[in-house]
């Protein structure tokens, strides 16, 4: 009966340890290392689960946008929002997301660019309301698109 209850308490123990570990990157607390620069002095670093990271070489800030995408199979939409969409519409069209794989391939048809990820999601999120999508499609079968 010991040895059930240190099994427990070490897989507890483990388990509690990612947990942490997890929160503590959801805050996007920063983290320290060194060997940054060539004197090894500290480098800070801000690091997330999610796609929204500092970059520390001093390029341009990301833009995440949000896009529509039509199948060329069939007429299935996908509305979705990412930082890279030449990347994630190869991912799509090589069939690796459950929600579009029986629809590839897929073509862009719309797309718009925000400056923080939070505004491409919340985009998303009206184009997927039923205001939203109204408006979406009234607006592709003016371009000739949906």
């Amino acid at each position: 009966m010991i040895v059930l209850w240190e099994l427990f308490f070490i897989l507890f123990a483990e388990r509690w340890q990612s947990l942490v570990e997890c929160a503590a990157l959801e805050m996007r607390c920063p983290r320290k290392r060194t060997g940054g620069s060539p004197e090894g002095t500290p480098v800070w670093e801000s690091l997330s689960l999610r796609s929204t990271t500092l970059r520390i070489s001093g390029d341009d800030m990301e833009e995440y946008c949000v896009y529509v995408l039509k199948s060329i199979k069939d007429n299935f939409h996908y509305i979705g929002h990412t930082h890279d969409l030449g990347q994630r519409l190869k991912i799509h069209n090589s069939r690796k997301v459950r929600s579009t794989k029986g629809h590839a391939p897929f073509k862009v048809i719309y797309a718009e660019s925000f400056t923080t990820r939070s505004e491409a999601y919340k985009r998303e999120m009206y184009f997927k309301q039923v205001e939203g999508n109204i408006w979406l499609r009234q607006y592709l079968t003016e371009q000739g698109m949906w």
